[in-house]
Formats: structure tokens, sequence, C-alpha cells
């Protein structure tokens, strides 16, 4: 008898073994006494080590406690199971596992304990969790694009106001897209979050007056919604110097990402307690760059190629946002500086903003800046190839990282050229612009002021007025009154000369009666 069951447990040990699945058996005491050779080589350990709950070191320690509990009251109640759970491979990896429980029982109907099997299902967890949060992430795009579309829509229904009646410093200001800022970035990040199972969602927004400065914009953490000023900790950061040299706009740039993540996204979303990070920029369609949507989560996972891509159509949507609620606020404020006394101006007026875009400009500047042009109005493709700095060369006199500092540098700062104190003072220069004629560059004399305007509502609003006097006429006329000058200087000599050789021999004088040419040459003999 004996022998019979020994032999029998050695058929099922070589039938166990030979299963492509984990098997486990238990006995009364929940206990594992047996695990198979598919169970062992999964998880790359020993008999003795998995014998008893050594099993349990395996399981991660977010599916820990459920996994006991489901054992243990299915145990009790003597009842099947199934559950998923992650458990750690030979590789350290951990992969999810269907884990299919029943109790066991002697012939005699006495209970002995479970039995049970394990199949890696992370494949098809992943993607039937993939399905599931597909649809999510797609539920949350079209929410988020309607309330875009809706906020635009809104915004252009806004009756446009004249430039007299605007008060930017009122807070009742009609700008739909710049009242709703905040409530429409905080929805993307909430759907961001919702949408791809991440704990933390950052919005870190490059400075527009210094793009080698970024700015933590917006928080949404799980915990707290959309996380206050006081918890989010409002971070600026310092980009290096040559940081913009590795950038090619597109996410595929690796050593550009590789800065972020380790200098700003991971250090400032370990605070959160993140552990994982995805990331993608955000920047419009006419390819203008803000800055990045980053998403963690409190677990070590990976983001898949589809939640990516929702990741990027998120940043797309806060783009299309952002770009347009800035070309709202640079518009209003455009056309309340670029009001009826600079279109009328005697002078070429051009407005400027912190970037050094130029965004309009008077008919006057476009006669002496574009004088190809003769309708007096500038395109938005003609005032976008502009180069401020290579139209006004004095603002290149010293180096500088941005048109604002140049501008700072070069012209406020300079007491050679401008104080201060003195707001209306002109400074002589010049600025390159070309013939009508031959289409030939050429220098022409100026004399400039530069206004600094900036709102007291917004002070991320600030333009610059460039107020020119054309010289090139005054340079003539003070070439003809120098070329008179000098007419009237050899004249006055050639009559004291006259009177020279006169009074040296006043009857050869009147007897040759000599001209002015001829005084000349006698006296030079």
């Amino acid at each position: 008898m004996e022998s019979e069951i020994e032999l029998a447990e050695k058929n099922f040990k070589i039938i166990a073994d030979s299963a492509p699945f984990s098997l486990w058996i238990s006995g009364k005491d929940k206990k594992c006494f047996y695990f198979n050779k598919s169970w062992l080589d999964f998880t790359g350990r020993t008999m003795e080590q998995e014998l008893g709950n050594g099993w349990a070191e395996g399981v991660h320690p977010d599916d820990l406690e459920n996994c006991i509990s489901v054992y243990i009251s299915h145990f009790n109640e003597k009842s099947p199971f199934k559950m998923e759970y992650r458990l750690r491979r030979y590789d350290g990896l951990y992969r999810w596992v269907l884990d299919t429980g029943h109790p066991r029982y002697a012939p005699s109907g006495d209970f002995l304990g479970f039995v049970g099997s394990c199949i890696d299902v992370t494949d098809m967890w992943f993607a039937h969790h993939e399905m599931v949060s597909y649809t999510k992430q797609q539920e949350e795009l079209v929410g988020c694009s309607n309330k875009l579309m809706d906020t635009l829509y809104d915004s252009k229904q806004s009756v446009p106001q004249s430039p007299q009646s605007l008060n930017y410093n009122d807070d009742n200001s009609n700008n739909s897209i710049s009242n709703n800022s905040d409530d429409f970035i905080n929805m993307v990040l909430k759907s961001a979050s919702v949408s791809l199972n991440s704990s933390s969602v950052v919005l870190f927004k490059i400075n527009p007056n210094n793009r080698f400065e970024m700015n933590v914009e917006a928080v949404y953490n799980n915990e707290y919604g959309s996380v206050p000023d006081d918890v989010k900790k409002l971070s600026t950061f310092t980009l290096p110097n040559d940081f913009w040299d590795t950038y090619n706009g597109s996410n595929g740039s690796f050593a550009f990402f590789s800065i972020l993540f380790h200098k700003y996204f991971t250090p400032y979303l370990q605070s959160f307690g993140i552990k994982s990070i995805s990331a993608t920029h955000i920047s419009s369609f006419n390819e203008k760059f803000y800055g990045f949507v980053v998403v963690g989560s409190t677990i070590e996972r990976e983001y898949s190629p589809i939640e990516q891509n929702t990741l990027i159509s998120m940043a797309n949507l806060l783009g299309v946002y952002i770009g347009k609620n800035e070309e709202a606020k640079v518009s209003q404020f455009k056309d309340l500086i670029s009001s009826s006394i600079s279109k009328s101006s005697d002078n070429p007026i051009l407005t400027v903003d912190r970037s050094g875009s130029v965004v309009d400009m008077n008919p006057k500047a476009v006669k002496v800046l574009l004088p190809s042009n003769s309708s007096g109005q500038a395109s938005v493709s003609q005032l976008s190839s502009i180069n401020i700095m290579s139209v006004f060369p004095f603002l290149k006199d010293l180096p500088s990282s941005s048109f604002y500092t140049a501008v700072q540098t070069n012209y406020f700062s300079n007491k050679n050229r401008y104080f201060k104190e003195d707001s209306d003072r002109f400074f002589e220069t010049s600025c390159i612009t070309s013939d009508a004629s031959n289409n030939k560059e050429i220098n022409l004399p100026i004399q400039i002021l530069i206004k600094e305007i900036s709102s007291e509502k917004d002070d991320d609003q600030l333009i610059f007025l460039f107020i020119l006097k054309d010289l090139s006429l005054i340079k003539k006329l003070e070439e003809q009154e120098k070329t008179i000058k000098e007419q009237k200087k050899l004249i006055e000599e050639l009559e004291k000369l006259k009177l020279k050789y006169e009074s040296q021999n006043p009857i050869q004088f009147e007897k040759e009666k000599i001209d002015d040419n001829n005084v000349v040459k006698k006296l030079e003999k």
C-alpha cells in the first residue's frame, strides 16, 4: 500500500512538473507544501524558499493585502476563488497572474486544503485594460475638445470693443478666453489624470519673456484636485545657456528630454510621491513652443504607446488654447495701444511684443520699412518676416540672450543714449531698410524713442512702441546748408583776395579788370 502511494505521488509530480502552468498545493493549516517546476522556474526561487508562506514574498506589495485576504476568506469558506495579482518573476519584473484555487477533499470527504493554478495574463491584462482605458481616454479627449470649441466660439461672439472703450485694468474686462483660462487648463490636467490613471499632472510653462526660465504653471493631483499654490510649491527653474541647442522640435530629442527628466520633472514630482512619469511638449500649430505637460504615477509602471498618444493629444489641446489665449490678450492690448493716435501720427511707429515680434505698424512705418508696399497696411506674413534686431543694429551692440534683454541693456540702461527721467528724449541712430526702386539695402538715419508699456492687470502683457523720426530729409538739408556755408566762405575769401590784389596793384587791377579766377592765379604766382 505504501509503495502504491509513493508511486502515485511520483506520477503526480511528473505530471505536475510537465504542466504548462504553475501549480501549488496547501494543507489544512493554509500553508503551501508543494509548488511545481513551472512555478519555481517562473519565480526563480527554490522549493524551500516558497514553502509555508514564503511564496507571498514574491507578491507585489500593493497587491499583497488583497491577495492574502481573498485566499484566507475562501479557504475558511472552503469555496473556489479567482484573483489577479502581480507576482515577481525571476528577472525582477512583476507580471500579472490569474490564480485559481479550489478546495481539496479526500475520498472520505475530509477537507485536505486547497490546490491552485496560476497563469501569466500580463499581455491579456494590459490588452483588456488598455481597451477600457482607451475608451475612457477618448471620452475625456472629446469632452476637452468640445469645451475648447465652446470657449473659442464664445470668444468670437464677444462684441469687439473700440480701443478707447477698453479698460485693461478693469476686472470685468470682456475677454472670455482669459477669464476661463485656469478652468480649462485644470480641466485638461484632470482629464489627463483620470484617463491615464496618473496620480499627478503638472504643466511646466516656458516664460514667454525669457525662454531660459521655466515655471510650474498648474498642478492637478488626485488627492487635492486642482492643487492650491501653497501645496503645489510654485517653482521657477533656470535652464542652462546651451539648453535650446539640443531641442529639435520633437519628442525624439533624447538629450533634450533627458535633461528635463533628470534635472526638473523627476525631482519636482517626487515631492508628490511619484515613481513613474511621462511627458510631452506643448506647442501651437505655428510651432510656437509653450512648455510641457507631465503625468506621474505613484506605482512603478510604463506608459503605453496608446497612453503616450493620448497625452500628446491633450498637449495639443493645451497648445491651441494657450496660443489663442495669448493671441487674444496681445490683440486686445495691441488694439489699446495702437490707437488712432499712432495710426494718424506723422512719425513711423512700430508695436513690438516682449519677444521681439512686430505685431503692428502704422502707415508711416510701412512706408519706411516696407517701401514696396503701397497699401500702407502690413500683412501678418510681412510683420512676422521683420527681424527687429536686424532692423535696428544698435540693439546688437552688446550680446544678449533675448530681445527684451537687448532693449533693457542697449537702450534703457545705456546712460549715454537715454535717461529714464527724460522719457521723451530721442537718440540718433539708424535702421536698415530697402530702396523701393532697386530693392537694395540702405542705412536710414533716424531718431528713435522707445516706450515700454505694461498692463497693471497682467504683468506678462508688455509691449514696446518704437517711435521713429526719419532724418534722411534733415540730413540732406544739413548737407545743403554745409555746402552753402562752404561756398559763402569761399566767396568771402575771394573778396579778400581781390581787395588785397587791388591794394597792391590798383592801376593794373583796373586796367585788366581781372576776374576772380585770375586774381587767384596771380596771387599764387
